[in-house]
């Protein structure tokens, strides 16, 4: 059963939740082809979707069924993705069209998930919370409050529960706000803009968020597929956002010497916390 835990959107939200209702026939499509869990998640439509993502982080947690709170799911990749591994798994999407769609993979999956319609701000709202992890997968930066979002994760976390922030959004040092606006306002496939409620901000100001609301031990980690430099290519050439030979080339060169560089931990954080290169953000409350 979907629970709504949120009475009021913005517009910003509005907006997207527009935007998203197109896509609910082929992610139900996509259910029904679906033989099981692991297919669905498989989906490779876009570069935080694959199951790497989420089983790299998880192996920084206790290999334990935890009590997860997936926020911000879309068409429920991730959500499902825990669950079929025996997670507790709690998820928010905005969407009424994506809530759908969870309720029906979980259904055909044989799978116990809590469904709550809202966004992630009003999180306090669900009844009887004390999660072991709080997980947003390129859905953070879509939040219009971020430190509520944040002070809300912190109140209904289990002390020594973890928060992650995956492949975020983010703004490299040599760029401005000003420009990114610019380019969203008048170019916004560029920036991979879909009609949703879109904010950016600089790696260090993600930390900083995390610090600022209560959270301990701060850290970036690479993201997945920083390993996996082939794996990398193939889901930015699944959706398009390289076209011509030579930028395909310079990508997979580029992925090639990061995935070698980054292996040394010192060169990774330097590079993360002067936002120059995308990471992911875990805290400990």
């Amino acid at each position: 059963m979907i629970q709504e835990i949120t009475n009021d959107y913005s517009a910003g939200v509005a907006n997207e939740l527009i935007a998203t209702t197109s896509h609910e026939d082929y992610y139900l499509n996509k259910v029904k082809a679906s033989y099981g869990a692991a297919e669905y998640v498989d989906m490779k439509h876009a570069p935080t979707s694959g199951a790497k993502q989420f089983a790299e982080l998880l192996k920084t947690l206790p290999q334990k069924p935890l009590k997860i709170l997936d926020i911000g799911v879309g068409g429920g990749q991730s959500t499902i993705y825990l669950a079929s591994i025996g997670h507790h798994v709690s998820c928010i999407e905005p969407s009424a069209s994506f809530c759908n769609v969870i309720e029906n993979a979980a259904k055909k999956f044989s799978l116990e998930i809590n469904i709550y319609r809202g966004v992630a701000e009003d999180m306090i709202n669900i009844k009887g919370c004390d999660f072991d992890v709080i997980f947003f997968n390129a859905s953070f930066h879509h939040v219009d409050d971020p430190l509520k979002c944040l002070a809300n994760a912190h109140a209904i976390l289990k002390d020594g529960g973890t928060i992650m922030l995956a492949s975020e959004s983010f703004l490299r040092f040599y760029n401005s706000k000003k420009h990114w606006q610019y380019m969203l306002d008048n170019f916004p496939e560029k920036v991979g803009h879909y009609g949703g409620n879109e904010h950016v901000y600089y790696n260090w100001e993600y930390l900083n968020f995390l610090k600022s609301s209560g959270f301990k031990n701060v850290k970036c980690e690479p993201n997945a597929f920083m390993y996996y430099p082939v794996d990398h290519i193939e889901n930015i050439l699944n959706v398009g956002v390289v076209r011509s030979q030579f930028g395909i080339l310079s990508r997979f060169l580029f992925y090639m010497l990061t995935a070698f560089f980054f292996k040394n931990r010192q060169i990774f954080n330097f590079f993360s916390r002067i936002s120059l290169v995308g990471c992911n953000f875990t805290a400990v409350k």
